[in-house]
């Protein structure tokens, strides 16, 4: 199961609902140290049938939070800025195949993602097309492939 926004720390990553609090150690029956449960998304959800990394990224010109969660098919991006209630956006399929792990970084306005799939490469996307959705979710195309290695 993936759960993705935590702690007024890192307030962000997940699915619709309520804060949970951590209590004796357990916030909606998941252990927690001092961090609460903002919201839950199942992988189900994401049409998946694992969620491997999250990272995130705030799109400066809007300051609007998003998780970007690498899944066992593909990255899903999750708006996050109101933590309670999550919007999933939609999913960047793989280049190739599924994968057990997938690694998402950005830099500026683009998520870079590699996995350990065969002839996967590394997978650019324009996180600003995030700005536009409007039904989500949606099915996002890679805004560029980089084919100089295979798995990573």
């Amino acid at each position: 199961m993936c759960w993705l926004g935590l702690l007024a720390a890192f307030p962000a990553m997940a699915g619709g609902g309520s804060l949970t609090p951590c209590v004796d150690g357990l916030a909606a029956g998941f252990p927690c140290e001092n961090v609460d449960l903002y919201a839950q998304i199942t992988n189900a959800d994401f049409s998946t049938a694992e969620s491997l990394d999250h990272w995130g990224w705030v799109d400066p010109a809007t300051d609007r939070e998003y998780a970007l969660v690498g899944v066992s098919d593909g990255t899903t991006f999750v708006d996050i800025t109101d933590p309670v209630n999550p919007v999933y956006l939609g999913k960047l399929p793989a280049h190739v195949g599924t994968s057990l792990w997938r690694d998402v970084k950005t830099y500026a306005n683009h998520a870079y993602i590699v996995a350990e799939t065969n002839d996967h490469g590394l997978q650019v996307f324009d996180l600003t097309e995030l700005r536009t959705v409007v039904s989500p979710p949606v099915t996002f195309t890679e805004t560029a492939h980089y084919d100089g290695f295979g798995r990573a």
